[in-house]
């Protein structure tokens, strides 16, 4: 078994990576689109990759992108690591690889609950969350780590319990989408 397949072929993996970027896309569209409506001036390019969704021989573990935030005289440049996650109203799952590199890059978790790949998106019940490079690594240290057969392959994952979300962080409603 090739480790970054998983348990998939080379094609299935290739058609996932597709279907993620393109749900990552959407989303980051989205959210630009709410920070604007928050009356913050964004930029957002690509880091690590060009996030189109291709298949690369060899992939990079550095964050999907570099955001530039701008309100007033108050400014960040930050990189973040996209990710999704259809169960926030149970948990939100995290490969320990994944969080390693943001701690490593000093990097933010932009999370969206509520959604996956080739699935509606319920406006709805859409949420957003950021997780700070401090906090990841705080919850590595607060949870356990553990494989769960179908999740992520059997990778070792860190779960972060929904009872548990507001000690991380706020998952924020799309008020763009509401007015």
């Amino acid at each position: 078994m090739n480790y970054r397949y998983d348990n998939r072929t080379k094609e299935e993996f290739s058609k996932n990576i597709k279907d993620a970027s393109i749900l990552q896309s959407q989303m980051i569209s989205l959210w630009k689109d709410e920070m604007l409506y928050k009356g913050l001036s964004v930029d957002i390019e690509d880091n690590g990759c060009d996030n189109s969704g291709g298949y690369l021989d060899k992939a990079s573990n550095a964050p999907d992108y570099r955001i530039r935030l701008l309100k007033g005289r108050s400014f960040s440049n930050d990189l973040y690591e996209v990710k999704t996650a259809p169960h926030y109203d149970k948990y939100y799952s995290f490969k320990v690889d994944s969080l390693t590199s943001c701690i490593y890059y000093n990097a933010y978790i932009l999370v969206f609950g509520g959604v996956a790949p080739n699935r509606p998106i319920d406006l709805d019940k859409l949420r957003w969350s950021i997780i700070s490079p401090q906090q990841t690594a705080q919850i590595l240290n607060t949870y356990p780590i553990t494989t769960n057969g179908y999740l992520f392959g059997g990778k070792p994952i860190v779960q972060i319990p929904a009872k548990d979300f507001s000690k991380w962080f706020y998952l924020h409603k799309f008020d763009h989408l509401r007015n």
